[in-house]
């Protein structure tokens, strides 16, 4: 009895270290996640490219939008990561999901909340200006749709702005956590009926939440599962958002010359199959490969 006494104390006792070590260390990791934030901010404005993610969402999700984690393990030691506990925040998996691709996540304001997304400060008259200098320079921007204000006025400036709206990701929460008196599915139905009203084909709430595009000014749908919100999963949706992104860009800077050579090195690699009016790489002898790449286009 006395032996199962000692071990259930030494556990709990190493609960309790793991959870003080673990909320130190990301406060300290916080405050150098906005420091960084703040030195990509002086780069966008000095004329810089770096490479980061534009985190959008009204600060009542900071906190509230928790999933399941997928990479939880019961341990009794300390832990100075970020997977702690068997439940975390959505903001959280994001950042850490693109993190580990190199584009860090950014947020506007700060909320107390320190873990997910670095927090770029910014004084209530001109966050307008850093969100669209942030904005534009993003890689992607991630947003979660809810019917506040500031919300609002950022997707009324993405929706007028079509070449932004192309690399938006917007995420359906599954739902806000317990304990929080605020319901989430009025707030989406009431996104939908604002939605509506300009245009916009706003998807219905699902109970698993979700990913979706827009496209052509909100005309155009495209949804996404929401992969249990893992956080590899993520990074895979938002690496794929940004490559199509880039490929687009790349794309639209070709000359007609520089585009027609493109398609016809496509043409000679891939085809329409009739038959399952599929994408299929096309048949062909080595010695026809080799004559083919001997005369790449000029890009």
């Amino acid at each position: 009895v006395l032996a199962r006494d000692v071990a259930a104390f030494a556990a709990a006792l190493g609960s309790m270290l793991s959870k003080v070590l673990y909320w130190a260390n990301q406060r300290r990791a916080h405050k150098v996640r906005s420091k960084n934030a703040l030195s990509t901010y002086r780069a966008l404005v000095q004329g810089e490219r770096p490479t980061y993610c534009l985190y959008l969402r009204p600060f009542l999700t900071s906190n509230r939008l928790v999933v399941a984690n997928s990479r939880y393990h019961r341990k009794f030691w300390p832990s100075m990561d970020r997977f702690f506990g068997p439940r975390m925040d959505l903001e959280n998996v994001l950042a850490v999901g693109l993190e580990s691709r190199q584009h860090p996540l950014i947020a506007i304001g700060e909320t107390g909340f320190q873990l997910g997304a670095a927090k770029l400060l910014s004084h209530e008259r001109d966050w307008k200006r850093v969100f669209v200098t942030l904005a534009s320079g993003s890689a992607a921007i991630l947003m979660v749709p809810l019917p506040k204000p500031s919300t609002l006025w950022e997707l009324e400036y993405l929706l007028a702005h079509p070449e932004l709206l192309e690399k938006t990701l917007f995420i359906m929460p599954k739902r806000l956590r317990l304990g929080v008196t605020e319901r989430l599915e009025p707030y989406w139905a009431e996104m939908c009926q604002w939605m509506s009203t300009r245009g916009v084909n706003f998807p219905a709430m699902r109970p698993g939440g979700g990913f979706f595009i827009l496209r052509n000014g909100g005309r155009v749908l495209r949804q996404v599962d929401g992969g249990g919100f893992d956080v590899d999963y993520i990074g895979q949706i938002v690496s794929a958002l940004v490559f199509a992104r880039n490929l687009d860009e790349t794309i639209s800077n070709l000359s007609e010359e520089q585009l027609a050579e493109l398609w016809s090195l496509i043409e000679a690699f891939v085809h329409v199959s009739p038959r399952s009016l599929q994408v299929e790489a096309r048949p062909m002898m080595l010695h026809e490969v080799v004559g083919i790449l001997s005369f790449p286009p000029r890009i």
